[in-house]
């Protein structure tokens, strides 16, 4: 009985020096962190400003706290961030905007938001709170995910904008004042309506053609010089520089418009090139087979176009390449410019078809030539903002 009595006393005696090591050694050992993802820009005032709010709670609470920092320029940081807001059932509107932070289950994006609240102070409340949630974690589907969702708004909005380059791009005076004396050279070779149609048609189709296929030999070679080290970064900006460039010049040539005539631009046709132009259109509507004729008017004057086109064609071109890469996609994007680029011209053609002549379509080009200009050039400053800061 004394023996019982002894190993009861030994195992009790165990058991509470075993509880109270667990208890000196819970004691001792270090908080879990909270971890803080921060996803900042250069440049904004509240990064500034969150950046000595994340340095002091590190300086005076290093146990208490781990904080990741980010750039959003970074293709990762973006998709972290787009998680991280699908995560915290962020407002659409938010995403992707700066500076972000996230952290248990409470987030501040935004300057406004940051500027207002005390960040550190709400990190601080939160770490001290033994009941708070931890920052969750995220998983390779959740950041999938998020990548393909910024790849699909992306996606849109690089569809929306070679549509509109194109559209835009169409009704150029380069390509329009061409299409409408191709159309008045046969109204005076007294052709019928029908002819006209084929006439024009034929002439739209080829420019398609002959656009798409410069298009696609541009993106081919272009994509092969990316291949060799350090030019691809140098294509990527050349792309940006270019579409601001064409930007630039088409919103000057929308001021100049405004104080004379679409004449005083200058982006547009020389004089000799554009008596060339018309020489073609003569001499080939001549033969007797004259829808194939215009088919090759429409090849060759759209190789003559390009030195007047083609500022604001390579530049949409070097867009696609370097926001896509060279994939399926980028050749719908492609085939996409190139159709909204003949509408204005099919448009056109139907107008004229329907008794609309080349005196109203001139007065209207001359009406509204300057304001194509101004928005040429929105389009192409907004194709070099998205080059450079939008690269999904």
């Amino acid at each position: 009985m004394n023996s019982v009595n002894f190993y009861l006393k030994l195992l009790l005696l165990s058991s509470a020096l075993a509880v109270t090591f667990f208890i000196s050694a819970a004691e001792k050992s270090p908080p879990i962190p909270l971890d803080v993802i921060v996803i900042q820009k250069p440049g904004c005032r509240s990064c500034a400003k969150l950046d000595e709010g994340t340095v002091r709670l590190i300086r005076e609470y290093p146990k208490n706290v781990r904080i990741f920092k980010y750039r959003i320029e970074d293709d990762k940081a973006k998709v972290l961030c787009e998680a991280l807001c699908i995560k915290y059932d962020v407002p659409d509107k938010l995403h992707l905007a700066t500076p972000a932070v996230f952290f248990s289950s409470k987030y501040f994006i935004g300057e406004e938001s940051v500027s207002k609240e005390d960040v550190a102070g709400e990190i601080i409340k939160i770490f001290q709170n033994p009941d708070a949630a931890p920052t969750p974690y995220l998983t390779s589907d959740e950041l999938l995910q998020a990548e393909r969702a910024i790849q699909n708004r992306f996606m849109n909005i690089r569809f929306a904008t070679v549509l509109a380059a194109g559209l835009i791009d169409g009704v150029n005076p380069c390509a329009f004042v061409t299409i409408i004396f191709l159309l008045s050279y046969l109204a005076l070779l007294k052709r019928r309506r029908r002819d006209v149609m084929l006439v024009g048609v034929a002439f739209a189709t080829a420019v398609f053609a002959t656009y798409l296929l410069i298009g696609l030999g541009v993106i081919e070679a272009v994509s092969r010089l990316g291949e060799i080290g350090g030019l691809s970064r140098a294509i990527y900006y050349a792309a940006a520089v270019l579409a601001f460039a064409a930007g630039i010049l088409n919103i000057y040539d929308f001021f100049r418009a405004k104080k004379g005539s679409l004449g005083d631009i200058s982006l547009k046709l020389g004089d000799g090139l554009r008596g060339r132009i018309n020489t073609v259109i003569r001499e080939n509507l001549k033969i007797g087979h004259f829808v194939f004729g215009a088919f090759f008017i429409g090849f060759a004057v759209s190789i003559l176009e390009l030195a007047c086109t083609g500022q604001t064609y390579l530049p949409t071109v070097l867009f696609i390449l370097s926001t896509q890469g060279m994939n399926w996609k980028a050749v719908m994007m492609l085939v996409l410019y190139n159709v909204a680029f003949v509408i204005p011209l099919l448009v056109v053609i139907f107008l004229y078809f329907h008794g609309v002549g080349d005196k109203d379509l001139l007065a209207w080009l001359a009406l509204y030539g300057s304001r194509i200009k101004l928005a040429t050039g929105i389009i192409f400053i907004l194709i070099g903002i998205i080059v450079l800061f939008l690269r999904y």
